[in-house]
């Protein structure tokens, strides 16, 4: 079986402004430490696989903070899907897997990603090619977690988003790396 993940990267706004936002909405979440500008929440709602509760997060945040908002969801190693909010503003989509939904050729079209507003977003001009290979290639990559760190890596993006979610997060073993990171777990803690 393949991991189940989202998590959602916020540029700009420090972690304590996100745990202060997270916990005035109520909202149950590990965040990490501001990196280069990056913030990673790993929401506990998020992690039912519902692509729209995970985009509300997203666009709430990026509305809030008026900044550039990536929300990330890995479905079984089989599928990886982002959405990227802009100020509050749906302005690309993705999907690695189109065939696995019953989609037209139209809405594969809509989710195929736009390589050159990531990089413009991230500041990463002049990588354009790498990411709109790394978005389009097939074959590569037997795991989508593979695909998410590459993408994270041409991007510029902390590599602590690549294969970790809420979930995951509260489940492991070694609570020792996950104080390594710097994870900070906003709200009251559930007993699964």
């Amino acid at each position: 079986m393949g991991s189940f993940y989202t998590n959602i990267t916020v540029s700009g706004p420090s972690d304590a402004d996100v745990i202060s936002f997270l916990t005035e909405t109520g909202r149950r979440a590990y965040v990490s430490p501001t990196h280069r500008g990056f913030t990673v929440i790993y929401d506990e709602a998020c992690e039912a696989q519902d692509t729209d509760v995970l985009s509300v997060l997203a666009e709430e945040l990026s509305a809030k903070f008026d900044c550039p908002a990536l929300a990330v969801l890995n479905h079984d190693d089989g599928v990886l899907f982002y959405r990227l909010f802009i100020s509050g503003v749906l302005r690309d989509e993705y999907v690695s897997a189109p065939d696995a939904f019953d989609m037209d050729e139209e809405d594969v079209a809509e989710v195929a990603g736009d390589a050159a507003l990531l990089c413009e977003i991230f500041g990463v001009e002049g990588k354009e090619d790498r990411v709109r290979e790394i978005l389009a290639d097939r074959t590569k990559y037997k795991f989508e977690y593979e695909r998410h760190g590459q993408l994270l890596s041409a991007l510029g993006l902390p590599q602590v988003a690549v294969g970790l979610g809420y979930d995951s997060i509260a489940a492991t073993k070694q609570p020792e790396r996950i104080q390594a990171v710097g994870l900070v777990h906003v709200g009251e803690k559930t007993v699964k």
